[in-house]
């Protein structure tokens, strides 16, 4: 028994590690191979596996022990029957295991591998790939096939930024170049996204940070900040900002950031400046380029108090009064308000005068229609449509003598031969800054506005009262009023019988 046992055991490690040579091909005929592999005696990958490409140009190489991937890997970039390398790595039972090297091939400024990436081929794509120059893409370093840290280059070689990773997120030290290797940024990142520690964080012309943590092109200078270890601004720190060339560019004591750093943000660089306190900006030179005081306004980091600007010789070029800026904008913020309020108010206003014309001319109105009548007598009004749109309406009234009178009341009242909905729509508009130029100028219209309006509503319920009884005697005193003023006292004194 024992005899049977050992020789199955010889077997099996023979068959193990056996290597028999397998080829597949592109083409029926067989003169275009398209894999060639061993296989050890179980029919499992057992050694190099090889691939090429229709035109015979090797696609890549994967190394196995007994059916899992063990060993050297690498993938070719190929053109015809051409290959040049793109990435090398290990697998490690089949995990990537140490380091992957990724590598482009450069010429005109262009990347092959970016060109690949994005299928976005152009005329010089083949030329790249026939002459240009061997580069880096990226360096990545794997632990059971999990990323702990990468390195990517610049397209002239150098480093770009070198990150650490833990469960796939940016953890630990950071540091980002440009293409000069001046560091942009650098620091550590704690649990979260959290920035922890003494940062170098990269700033555009604004103030502002990238929105993409590698879009680098628009960064003009850098800026130590220092944050607690929960990811807080030290607000403590004098932070100090430089231009790329190394020299300072300004100081200022931070109160906050724009948004809290971590990854449920926008990006854990923050965005702009909140300050407090004293500043002063340099000219590369070293010379002062202006000096003034920060403070904390409406949850706004702003300028206040006198500033001072210079010229690049150290002479004075402008002094302004930030206290007085701040002042105007509180009046304005105060008129905006009052403006707000009135809107309130007249849409208010506006909506009940609206419902209750409506009800009066409803009472008035026989017919009216869009088409202009072939006959009969009738009245052409201007009309608000369904869509905002002035249009012209044809009416009939059922009580035409008295309607005349109705009309000149409202004409008299609003001052305007407009119906009320073309009135309000044309007085009172929506927009802050049209009722501003219609109102703020010369307020005096508003409040006269206001009081018309007030006046027609009024009115309203004894007109409709005249139109629903019967109004011989009433037209008959309408008759003997002379002015509107007259016409409008008797409407309003009139006493109507109970229906």
């Amino acid at each position: 028994m024992k005899s049977i046992v050992t020789l199955l055991t010889i077997c099996l490690a023979f068959a193990a590690k056996s290597q028999i040579l397998k080829k597949t091909y592109h083409d029926y005929k067989k003169t275009k191979v398209h894999y060639v592999y061993y296989v050890n005696g179980s029919g499992q990958y057992n050694g190099l596996l090889t691939q090429y490409t229709y035109d015979g140009a090797k696609l890549g190489e994967e190394t196995y022990v007994n059916g899992i991937k063990n060993g050297a890997y690498k993938e070719y970039y190929t053109r015809g029957g051409i290959s040049k390398l793109k990435i090398t790595g290990t697998y490690k039972n089949d995990a990537k295991q140490g380091q992957w090297t990724t590598y482009t091939l450069v010429k005109y400024g262009q990347s092959y591998f970016n060109i690949i990436e994005s299928m976005m081929f152009n005329d010089k794509e083949v030329d790249i790939f026939n002459n240009g120059i061997q580069t880096k893409v990226k360096e990545e370093t794997f632990n059971n096939g999990i990323c702990t840290k990468e390195t990517c280059y610049h397209l002239n070689g150098k480093v770009f930024y070198t990150a650490n990773f833990q469960n796939r997120s940016y953890t630990g030290d950071y540091v980002c170049y440009n293409d000069k290797s001046v560091v942009l940024s650098k620091g550590k990142i704690g649990l979260g996204g959290k920035m922890v520690g003494l940062w170098v964080v990269p700033r555009e012309e604004n103030g502002d940070c990238p929105r993409d943590k590698h879009s680098i092109g628009n960064v003009v200078y850098t800026q130590k900040i220092k944050f607690d270890e929960n990811g807080n601004v030290d607000t403590n720190y004098m932070s100090k900002s430089y231009y790329l060339s190394g020299k300072l560019r300004d100081s200022v004591r931070l109160y906050s950031l724009e948004y809290t750093s971590g990854y449920n943000n926008v990006w854990y660089l923050c965005g702009k400046n909140l300050s407090i306190g004293k500043y002063n900006k340099y000219f590369e030179s070293g010379k002062l380029m202006e000096a003034g005081k920060y403070r904390i306004y409406n949850d706004k980091s702003r300028q206040v108090g006198i500033w001072k600007y210079y010229n690049q010789d150290g002479t004075v070029k402008e002094e302004k009064d930030y206290d007085v800026l701040i002042r105007n904008e509180q009046i304005q913020d105060s008129i905006n308000r009052d403006h707000t309020q009135k809107l309130e108010d007249w849409l208010k206003l506006s909506t009940k005068l609206a419902l209750e014309y409506s009800k009066l001319t409803d009472i008035y109105t026989k017919s009216k229609t869009i088409s202009k009548p072939y006959s009969g007598e009738f009245e052409t009004i201007e009309d608000i449509g369904d869509y905002g749109n002035v249009q012209n309406v044809y009416v009939f009234y059922k009580k035409n003598d008295l309607f005349k009178v109705i009309r000149e009341i409202t004409i008299y009242c609003l001052d305007s031969k407009d119906y009320p909905r073309i009135y309000i729509k044309n007085n009172f508009p929506k927009k802050l800054s049209e009722f501003t130029e219609n109102h703020h100028k010369s307020p005096d219209n508003y409040y006269n506005s206001i009081d018309k309006l007030n006046k027609l509503i009024s009115l309203i319920p004894k007109m409709i009262a005249c139109a629903e009884q019967n109004t011989k005697e009433l037209e008959k005193q309408l008759n003997t009023g002379i002015t509107i003023e007259e016409k409008i006292k008797i409407i309003e004194n009139y006493q109507f019988e109970p229906k």
